[in-house]
């Protein structure tokens, strides 16, 4: 056991297996190790984000430290990490009381959703949780970041956060500048990998309503915590959005910092501006790029935003398609990045009115013995034969397993149309209620809810 003390406050670093092998003989060669660990499953959700609860001071750290940078090197798996140094960064300090470590190295996957307490060197005991929290469900939003190197270690970070559901996404968004090789040894005397340096670039609360998306941006100043030596090259800056009911990651990113101009702002897109349900479109748009570098496009469609489109050389007319699955009114707006990831503000935004009904659900609640949703059609025309399902799943020992379903035959443009379960429901426990609603041409609309149940009585999570 190795006792560290932290501000006057002692707390006991727990060895969770015993190494009895000194560092000076921890040769651990792992790339074999690694290959005979467990297979990769064939594609994760979403980037994994490790936070590792480390320190300087700590032996076992060390050999932790080694284990999980091999892991990563290795390529085969798609995570970020962080190593939060306690002891010589105040903020990743400040970190380690928020998920209140009581020992180290301590791994935290994905927010919490898993955790590693103790040092190994089976490479297997890390990779079994990047593919557990690989393989789970995240929330439809998107994550994009850019980075700029400014002189003087200096660093702008932009942030674009699109929610692309029918209800409101609320969480939290960090972004961690780290060094990818750290100023700060382990125990063993090599250099950490990816340590938290100073502040959050950016660390703000989310309220994100439907269909809507949010920007950040900020100038971090590395001389503000006495940084003044940093490279360009050897920076990583990693963002992440944590979900605020599980407190879990949903997305993740990391960029090294570019030196170079952004592409201008893409012109306003050209097309139409009125259509059906179904029908595939056309829009075209172009730009150019200050240091002639190769251009990539990324689409903004209103209901979801495309992959990056390129490389096309700069000027050329770049053309894409898309289709509406639902009526409404959606604002078309495109942007850029060169080759270096240096990226352009959003173009004017081009509208196209798709003449159809679009369904959205509504305000969730609960109540002694019910629980009831609204669906609402938010299209421009009367939507017809709406079948939805409401399911409860949870409780205590998950024996809450309910399910009711309906139908509405017609729904007017602005219309909305209580809906709710029309079995008995009772337990103790959380609950996880998931909505579903689909009309003739619409295709399916999906809400993923929370809440906790007393007895009768049911509790919407905020």
């Amino acid at each position: 056991m190795v006792i560290i003390e932290i501000n006057n406050r002692i707390t006991k670093i727990i060895l969770v297996s015993l190494v009895i092998i000194s560092l000076a003989s921890t040769q651990i060669t792992l790339s074999s190790s690694i290959e005979a660990s467990n297979e990769k499953i064939s594609e994760y959700t979403h980037s994994v984000l490790l936070e590792a609860c480390t320190g300087s001071t700590c032996p076992p750290c060390a050999i932790a430290s080694e284990v999980i940078h091999d892991v990563y090197s290795s390529g085969s798996y798609d995570f970020y990490y962080v190593s939060l140094v306690w002891n010589e960064n105040s903020y990743a300090e400040q970190r380690l009381r928020e998920y209140r470590v009581t020992g180290i190295p301590d791994y935290v996957f994905d927010g919490g959703y898993d955790r590693y307490v103790g040092a190994s060197g089976i490479p297997s005991n890390y990779i079994s949780r990047l593919n557990s929290c690989g393989s789970r469900s995240v929330a439809d939003i998107n994550l994009d970041m850019d980075v700029i190197w400014q002189e003087n270690s200096k660093i702008e970070v932009n942030i674009d956060i699109k929610n692309n559901k029918d209800f409101t996404y609320k969480g939290e968004l960090r972004v961690y500048v780290t060094e990818i090789e750290s100023r700060w040894n382990t125990y063993s005397g090599k250099p950490y990998h990816f340590a938290m340096i100073g502040n959050y670039a950016i660390y703000k609360n989310l309220n994100i309503p439907a269909k809507d998306d949010v920007q950040y941006s900020n100038n971090w100043d590395g001389k503000t915590y006495g940084l003044s030596n940093l490279a360009s090259d050897n920076i990583m800056v990693i963002a992440a959005v944590y979900r605020s009911t599980t407190n879990h990651v949903d997305k993740v990113v990391g960029l090294k910092p570019t030196t170079s101009s952004p592409p201008n702002v893409p012109d306003k897109p050209t097309g139409s501006t009125s259509g059906d349900i179904g029908t595939e479109y056309s829009f075209s748009t172009s730009t150019t790029d200050p240091e002639n570098d190769r251009v990539y496009y990324q689409w903004n469609w209103g209901d979801k935003i495309s992959e990056w489109i390129g490389p096309l050389t700069s000027g050329e007319i770049v053309t894409a398609k898309h289709t509406w699955p639902s009526g409404g009114s959606y604002a078309i707006k495109v942007r850029s990045k060169d080759e270096n990831g240096a990226t352009s503000d959003y173009s004017e935004p081009l509208n196209i009115d798709i003449a159809g009904s679009r369904l959205k659900i509504g305000l969730t609640s609960g109540g002694f013995g019910k629980l009831c949703t609204e669906i609402i059609n938010t299209g421009n025309v009367d939507a017809e034969n709406i079948e939805w399902n409401i399911s409860v799943k949870g409780g205590f020992l998950n024996r809450i397993d309910i399910n009711s379903k309906g139908k509405i035959d017609n729904l007017l443009v602005d219309g909305k149309k209580s809906i709710c379960i029309d079995k008995p429901i009772r337990g103790f426990g959380k609950i996880e209620i998931s909505i579903t609603a689909n009309a003739d041409g619409i295709g399916q609309e999906t809400a993923t809810i929370f809440g906790r149940i007393f007895l009768f009585y049911v509790i919407i999570t905020p």
